[in-house]
């Protein structure tokens, strides 16, 4: 798993370098990044987790696997790992430029947990339409997806308000069964491709 997910960041070098200015001048723009820094990190993950798929479709790469041996729980695990490793840097990397910048921000441990919250709804639903459908079918549903959690749900937490301590982390637990649940899933569907 480790040489995928090598690989892929090699093969995404140029996305990860737009993630990065788009994670530092980003918070530049607004003078309250709490609704937006979620978004963007969630759009930073999309951006990469997306890329990568559409290399792969468009090289055949899935040719390729049949013939190494590499079992396909670890090639599907590699997205969900690549989220993470997306997730964290994005994180880090707005949360110092709201503090280098002096910029009013709420991030803390909420925030951060909303912002990862997000990221596993994203996840959870997109991977598995994406290795059932192939990238270029998948692109509107996943951007849908992106929408309505990014967009239909950020406005509940405009200035702290809207966010409930105990119901997100409620929410946190049953998204990070889905994800392993979406794991197990696009596990099969991607199985039943190399067929």
């Amino acid at each position: 798993m480790f040489n995928i997910i090598k690989t892929d960041f090699y093969i995404m070098k140029g996305s990860l370098l737009f993630v990065a200015l788009y994670n530092i001048l980003f918070p530049l723009m607004f003078h309250n990044t709490a609704v937006f820094v979620p978004i963007l990190i969630l759009m930073s993950i999309y951006v990469f987790i997306m890329g990568v798929f559409a290399v792969e479709e468009r090289d055949g790469i899935q040719t390729l696997h049949k013939t190494l041996p590499v079992k396909a729980e670890s090639i599907v695990g590699a997205r969900y790992v690549e989220m993470l490793l997306i997730w964290l840097p994005a994180s880090a990397l707005q949360y110092l430029t709201c503090i280098l910048l002096a910029k009013p921000s709420l991030w803390d441990g909420i925030y951060m947990l909303y912002s990862l919250t997000l990221a596993m709804f994203f996840l959870s639903f997109s991977i598995p339409v994406t290795y059932k459908y192939g990238q270029v079918k998948s692109r509107i549903p996943v951007m849908l997806i992106w929408i309505v959690g990014s967009v239909g749900i950020s406005p509940l937490i405009i200035e702290g308000t809207g966010i409930n301590v105990p119901i997100l982390g409620i929410a946190a637990a049953v998204f990070a069964v889905l994800t392993i649940c979406s794991w197990r899933i696009s596990t099969s569907i991607y199985k039943k491709t190399l067929l």
